[in-house]
């Protein structure tokens, strides 16, 4: 009886237990399900930071040309919506000397003003837009937001775009590989006729690794974009139309290219000229005046 209660003991045990070789087994289909996890995983991490990686720089880009078209399209002259300043009309026969000083007074207003270069018809500095290089735009814009309470801040600023060296390390330590993009805006004083020191301005990058920037402006008259502004009829004082291109290196050292064209917010159009018109209405009133003449001394010589 004891040997049979033993041999059903062991029998039990050895059903239970498992040999040598299907433990190995199973430590290797294990392993090569835990490979399989460690590899996916591994690629899925690697894929998240390149994407990553690929929207930082995605939308560095996207935030740069964001900044620059929300500058552009405020860019303000008065010329926009009226002319340059003339000398008022003044009929044949009338003293003149008044009218004279009159405009001399406010021409020498901005003789030697180095941001603005004539009135408007009403009054109004015109701004001078400079482009000393491809790469460099300076203009004058309405873009400026007061960012605190009641400070005493105007709409108005003066902006510049342009390419500049790198100062220092990249974010990341890598060697840059190319320029960066940069913004100056200054907002302190902006009617002041003193040439602008943007070396004492805050630099903002907005772009680095860039290879090329190359800024276009729009020439009515050939019906195509220039990269000179002096080409253009009142070109430093009126800007119809701005082509971006941008080209920089991505993190895996792919040049791209961004090309953009903005416009501004004002509508363009020509306005009157009043004192053409009061020639013309001066004109017709002499001319009525010498066919009245006319006629009445036909009726003396008929008489």
């Amino acid at each position: 009886m004891m040997c049979r209660c033993n041999l059903i003991f062991s029998s039990k045990n050895k059903a239970q237990g498992f040999t040598l070789l299907e433990v190995l087994i199973a430590i290797t289909l294990l392993s090569f399900v835990m490979i399989t996890v460690v590899s996916v995983t591994t690629d899925s991490t690697n894929l998240k930071d390149r994407i990553i990686g690929e929207d930082r720089e995605n939308l560095q880009i996207e935030t740069a040309m964001a900044r620059l078209e929300w500058d552009f399209s405020q860019i303000y002259s008065p010329l926009y919506f009226s002319r340059r300043y003339q000398k008022p009309f003044v009929a044949q026969g009338q003293d003149s000397s008044a009218t004279d000083a009159a405009s001399a007074a406010i021409n020498a207003r901005f003789n030697g003003n180095e941001r603005f270069a004539f009135p408007n018809q009403d009054g109004l500095p015109v701004p001078k837009f400079e482009a000393p290089d491809k790469s460099t735009f300076i203009f004058f814009t309405t873009s400026n937001r007061r960012k605190r309470v009641n400070a005493k801040e105007s709409n108005f600023a003066w902006v510049k775009y342009t390419l500049e060296a790198p100062t220092g390390e990249s974010e990341d330590g890598t060697e840059s590989k190319g320029d960066d993009l940069v913004r100056y805006f200054m907002t302190t004083d902006p009617f002041n006729g003193e040439a602008i020191d943007f070396t004492k301005i805050k630099a903002h990058v907005l772009l680095n690794n860039v290879k090329k920037l190359e800024f276009l402006y729009w020439d009515p008259a050939r019906k195509q974009f220039s990269d000179s502004l002096s080409v253009i009829k009142d070109g430093q004082h009126l800007i119809r139309g701005l082509q971006v291109k941008i080209t920089w290196i991505d993190a895996n050292d792919v040049e791209r290219e961004e090309i953009k064209i903005l416009r501004p917010l004002f509508p363009f159009f020509v306005p009157e000229d009043l004192n053409k018109i009061m020639q013309e209405l001066s004109g017709q009133k002499a001319a009525g005046t010498d066919d009245e003449n006319s006629d009445g001394d036909e009726e003396q010589d008929d008489t």
